[in-house]
């Protein structure tokens, strides 16, 4: 489905109460992001909404498929930061990322209206560290498959003398909530068999110092249709803290990619 007028209206609701005290926001103002009028894109590859209240921590999240017309939810009274990540590709995923943001408060509650403005910008602190993108945008990932990253010798930018195991691979990516994990999961992906480095057409968040609120789990399998028991590699603070020994992200701003180093054997 196309999504025209992207997202989002801020409306408080009901009159002031002196019982009733807005929260104030412990997030660092982002300032103001660039917003779209008019936005005509096809999100097949999946999209979701997260959203956190800043001062008692209470969060929200809603895979909203393809299908984001037409999308409202009522918050409760607080001080809400809202997320918005979607790809456009054909498989879940993949594609083009197009990210959102807002800040939604009342005292009494907010609605959130999709199909209305939102601050729209994938170049920013609140999903990418500066080193991941560039005039042209955000860099595309790569998939490094590694025996042993304590082997890797950046100045190569790849595995290929102590290549991992792994055939294929999985990804699923969102968020950790109360101890599950809420995501997108992408198809099987075929790694290359003759070379380490597999060249992703996606680009995923990788967060930044000041903000990791995404979660990212890989799964690595020795056969080439993702069937085999998988090494499974869970960042709970996004691409870029990665996990020491297991999975390593750097920035490769000549060829713009995202090079994630993952030690793929067990």
């Amino acid at each position: 489905m196309k999504l025209h007028h992207f997202f989002l209206l801020l409306i408080t609701m009901g009159a002031l109460s002196s019982c009733v005290e807005v929260v104030k926001s412990s997030y660092e103002d982002p300032g103001e992001l660039p917003t779209i009028a008019t936005f005509e894109v096809a999100l097949e590859g999946g999209s979701f909404i997260y959203s956190k209240e800043s001062l008692r921590g209470d969060t929200f999240f809603q895979n909203l498929g393809s299908e984001i017309e037409n999308y409202s939810n009522r918050f409760i009274a607080g001080d809400w930061r809202v997320f918005f990540t979607g790809w456009t590709g054909a498989d879940p995923l993949m594609g083009s990322l197009f990210c959102g943001h807002s800040r939604v408060k009342g005292k009494k509650g907010v609605t959130f209206v999709m199909d209305k403005m939102m601050k729209f910008n994938c170049e920013h602190e609140l999903f990418f560290d500066d080193e991941y993108y560039d005039d042209d945008g955000v860099f595309q990932l790569s998939i490094v498959n590694c025996e042993d990253l304590s082997k890797v010798d950046p100045s190569l930018k790849n595995c290929d003398s102590a290549m991992g195991s792994a055939e294929s691979l999985r990804i699923s990516f969102g968020v950790t909530r109360i101890g599950n994990f809420q995501g997108i999961s992408s198809e099987c992906i075929l790694l290359e068999d003759a070379q380490s480095v597999t060249d992703l057409p996606t680009s995923l968040p990788t967060g930044s110092d000041k903000y990791n609120n995404y979660t990212v789990v890989f799964e690595a399998f020795d056969d080439d249709d993702c069937k085999t028991i998988p090494k499974t590699i869970i960042l709970p603070k996004g691409l870029r803290d990665g996990l020491a020994g297991e999975a390593q992200l750097e920035a490769d701003s000549v060829n713009k990619k995202a090079l994630l180093y993952l030690k793929t054997n067990s």
